[in-house]
C-alpha cells in the first residue's frame, strides 16, 4: 500500500444515517487500526470503556499485553466519528460482556479471521488491493504516517 492510497482508505472510514450495527462495526474496527496502529490483539481485547470520544482528542485505552506495557493511544482525528458512533450505538447493546467488539448480542469477541474480512472489505471498497490485506497493513500505514510526520 503507498502513501496515494491512504486518502481512499480513510474515506471508507465514514458513518452514514441507517447504517447497520454490522457495517458500522466493521468501519469502526478498520478506521481504529489506520487510525491508531494498534494489533489485531489488541483491538480484541477492548473494552467498551477503553475508548475515550467524549472529548476533541479521542483516545484508546491499551491494557498490558506480553511485554507490552499498559497506554493510551491518540486516535487520528479522521475516525473520530465513525467511532463515536459505534461507541454510543455499542453501549446500548445489552449483553453479557463488556468487550468494545463483539460479533454476537451474545457478546462474542471478535475473531482474527473476521478482522481480516473487515480490513479487505474496506480496502475493495476504497478500490485498493494488496497482497496483504490484513490488519498489519494498516498497522503499517499507520507507522508510515508517524515517520513522514
Amino acid at each position: 500500500m503507498s502513501a496515494d492510497d491512504d486518502a481512499p482508505l480513510q474515506e471508507v472510514c465514514v458513518s452514514t444515517e441507517g447504517t447497520r450495527f454490522k457495517q458500522l462495526r466493521n468501519t469502526a474496527i478498520v478506521a481504529l487500526f489506520l487510525a491508531s496502529g494498534i494489533t489485531a490483539a489488541e483491538l480484541r481485547q477492548l473494552r467498551v470503556d477503553d475508548l475515550g470520544v467524549d472529548s476533541d482528542r479521542a483516545t484508546i485505552f491499551v491494557d498490558k499485553h506480553g511485554p507490552r506495557v499498559a497506554r493510551r493511544v491518540p486516535i487520528d482525528a479522521f475516525a473520530i466519528d465513525i467511532l463515536r458512533d459505534y461507541h454510543a450505538l455499542r453501549r446500548i447493546i445489552q449483553c453479557t460482556t463488556q468487550w468494545l467488539f463483539i460479533t454476537t448480542a451474545l457478546g462474542k469477541p471478535m475473531q482474527p479471521d473476521t478482522l481480516l474480512k473487515c480490513v479487505r472489505a474496506a480496502m475493495h471498497g476504497a478500490g485498493l488491493t494488496a497482497a496483504d490485506e490484513s490488519p498489519r497493513l494498516l498497522r503499517n500505514a499507520f507507522g508510515r504516517w508517524q515517520i513522514a510526520a
